[in-house]
């Protein structure tokens, strides 16, 4: 059987009469797109299906971070380099808006995801997922990492999936930051 988009969905219902209002505000809408992509990515592995469902739900509500993330996630699971460099360029789009000071960092964050566009292949393994200094526990035989259950907001199958060890780097190299910028702030 062929699964049916949200258009052919909701049509369907209306005809039924159980959907009797349509969606109108557009925030609303690309949450709903969102989830429908999640679900074709993730229920019943149709990434055909879950690509455009994501695009739709960016175009109706670019700061919609739910399929930024479920987007970049179809992307990097596909190999399909190029299209998650623009995700993510667009992710950094929504970012500098929010936060003034990333503007100093964008011609760098753009040189990265040129790179990354440019990729044949990257080595993927088990990843912790959520690695931070707040993981880590220091015991009489020296540190321990501890918490192995990933990142918290996704969905286990998306956590259990292998990654990039580079995620695990980046975690703690953040949390470094984030641990440094607290010992600054008391002295002041």
């Amino acid at each position: 059987s062929v699964t049916p988009t949200l258009d052919e969905f909701v049509a369907s219902r209306r005809k039924d009469k159980q959907i009797t209002t349509e969606i109108t505000e557009p925030a609303l809408a690309s949450r709903w797109w969102a989830r429908l992509g999640g679900w074709y990515a993730q229920r019943l592995d149709r990434p055909d299906y879950a690509l455009p469902s994501f695009r739709r739900a960016l175009e109706l509500d670019r700061s919609n971070l739910e399929a930024h993330r479920g987007l970049v996630d179809l992307l990097r699971r596909q190999s399909r380099w190029a299209e998650l460099a623009d995700a993510m360029r667009g992710r950094l789009d929504h970012a500098r808006r929010s936060v003034p000071g990333l503007e100093a960092s964008v011609p760098q964050l753009h040189a990265l995801y040129d790179a990354v566009a440019a990729l044949d292949t990257l080595e993927v393994q088990r990843v912790h997922g959520d690695l931070h200094l707040g993981q880590t526990l220091r015991t009489s035989h020296g540190w321990r990492i501890v918490d192995f259950e990933g990142e918290p907001g996704r969905p286990f199958e998306q956590r259990s999936l292998p990654d990039s060890p580079w995620r695990d780097v980046a975690g703690m190299l953040r949390s470094f930051d984030y641990a440094a910028a607290m010992i600054e702030m008391s002295w002041a």
